[in-house]
């Protein structure tokens, strides 16, 4: 840990990026935790996370705080963020190379069922439905566990994300199964922006939304409602179903992967939709919980940090004195 009396002098970096940094530290007082590459007096070139603050004295006034040296953290970031890199690239190949010899399978099974079904008997015809359903089921737990995979990835693109508008991609997504089952799906009137990933957040509506009218009650029509409010600097929202709820001695299970608690026969899954709202919320620096009573619906809460402009780390360049 190092002190800092003089920006100009002990920081080595361009002038309008220094002035930049002195402007909001002017303007809020301090920074906190603000990461800038530099270069030192013994012309090294480390990274630093800056705590300064402004001190008045007598009209005038300068700036101080502290300098703690975080180049090895960084060098084991970008580590972190290469290998996830690969990781991703990885899995999408892997899902890429194994999905087509399942869609294979799963063609050419229904085309022999088509061709061939009336010379099968039916137990002959039972195992090509059965061997069919798992190629499909396969498929769909491909597709799930990308799907998962992806949703932890903290190097994807952050930007404002308009839940208007990702929320009317989720109602126009389950059209079809609304119209199927007569489900209604009700929103709030006007959502935030947030700041996030656009197609993660919709992966976390979407998800929460179909689960609503997938474990729906027979005995009436599946409604979906999603609520938002405020709560300090966090947005609190909520997804609440009119289905068949859950246990509370089951609660817990549900954001662990591959948990189910009904048979595949009655509600289809991979067990793999919640624990991925789950990674995708943390992701955002939220937190999600459920209220639920069985027979009298589920509500899912989660929390997304509000949009503001924060002071995120910059990486200046440098001047080498």
């Amino acid at each position: 840990m190092m002190m800092v009396t003089n920006i100009g002098e002990q920081l080595y970096a361009v002038a309008e990026e220094r002035e930049t940094m002195s402007e909001l530290i002017r303007l809020y007082g301090h920074v906190e935790d603000y990461e800038i590459q530099v270069v030192t007096r013994s012309k090294e070139t480390i990274w630093v996370s800056a705590n300064i603050r402004y001190v008045e004295v007598d009209n005038s006034g300068y700036f101080e705080g502290t300098l703690e040296n975080i180049t090895k953290r960084k060098a084991d970031e970008q580590e972190i963020l290469q290998l996830n890199q690969n990781l991703d690239q990885f899995a999408n190949i892997t899902a890429h190379d194994l999905q087509e010899p399942i869609r294979m399978v799963s063609g050419f099974l229904g085309l022999f069922d088509k061709k061939y079904g009336h010379q099968i008997d039916e137990q002959g015809k039972s195992y090509i439905i059965r061997a069919k359903d798992g190629a499909d089921r396969m498929s769909i737990l491909i597709r799930d566990l990308l799907e998962y995979s992806r949703s932890g990835n903290k190097s994807a693109k952050y930007e404002p994300v308009d839940l208007n508008h990702v929320l009317d991609l989720v109602h126009q997504d389950m059209e079809i199964v609304m119209d199927k089952t007569n489900a209604a799906l009700y929103i709030s009137n006007s959502l935030p922006v947030v700041e996030g990933a656009q197609s993660a957040l919709y992966r976390l509506f979407l998800n929460l939304v179909s689960n609503g009218f997938k474990f729906c009650r027979k005995d009436c029509a599946p409604e979906v409602t999603v609520m938002v409010e405020e709560n300090g600097d966090h947005w609190l929202f909520s997804v609440r179903d009119n289905g068949i709820g859950v246990a509370e001695s089951d609660q817990h299970k549900l954001f662990n992967a591959f948990q189910r608690l009904h048979r595949r026969e009655e509600y289809p899954g991979t067990g793999l939709g919640l624990v991925t709202c789950k990674k995708i919320v943390e992701m955002h620096g939220g937190k999600i919980w459920m209220e639920s009573l069985p027979g009298q619906g589920t509500t899912f809460y989660f929390t997304l940090k509000k949009a503001e402009e924060l002071i995120r780390p910059v990486r200046m360049d440098l001047i080498r004195a």
